[in-house]
């Protein structure tokens, strides 16, 4: 049988929503990155247990049905001190323009959407989000950017790459 991204994810996230606080033998992250003509749109989806024990939270753990703001700011501040993007021919990051944090039952949804790239700008990219809690940390990155599509993953020995 033959299966499909979009069944890998439907999956994926069907097996997620009926274990929301299962410890898992896996560590995982899926960041999404997709260029617009007017912004670039960022979104990350970290297992909520993971991020406590990245925040050192455990012993004032988030509420699963809300996260309140000060977990909120902290989840922000973490995934922007974790994860970069810049442009690859001046190495400058991008500008900031919006960023948040909720959680959909066990996952932590992070969004930011930074300044102006396009498709043919090459980017460069640093994800070690929670690679310093787990070893086995692996970070998923899709991006698209008009019709072209690529997939990457980040680990303890791959931290940043260029893309574009």
């Amino acid at each position: 049988m033959v299966f499909s991204k979009k069944t890998a994810w439907l999956s994926l996230l069907i097996w997620l929503s009926f274990a929301p606080s299962l410890p898992h033998s896996f560590y995982l992250s899926v960041t999404k990155v997709h260029v617009l003509p007017d912004h670039l749109e960022i979104e990350h989806r970290i297992f909520l247990n993971d991020m406590e024990k990245a925040l050192g939270s455990k012993g004032q753990a988030f509420l699963l049905d809300r996260i309140d703001q000060n977990a909120q700011h902290r989840i922000v501040e973490y995934i922007k001190a974790h994860f970069k993007i810049s442009s690859f021919s001046d190495m400058k990051e991008f500008e900031l323009k919006k960023e948040g944090s909720g959680n959909l039952e066990s996952l932590i949804i992070s969004y930011q959407l930074v300044g102006q790239a396009d498709c043919s700008q090459q980017l460069h990219i640093l994800n070690d989000i929670l690679i310093s809690t787990y070893d086995a940390q692996v970070n998923m990155l899709h991006y698209r950017c008009a019709k072209k599509k690529k997939s990457m993953s980040f680990n303890k020995r791959i931290l940043q790459m260029y893309i574009g």
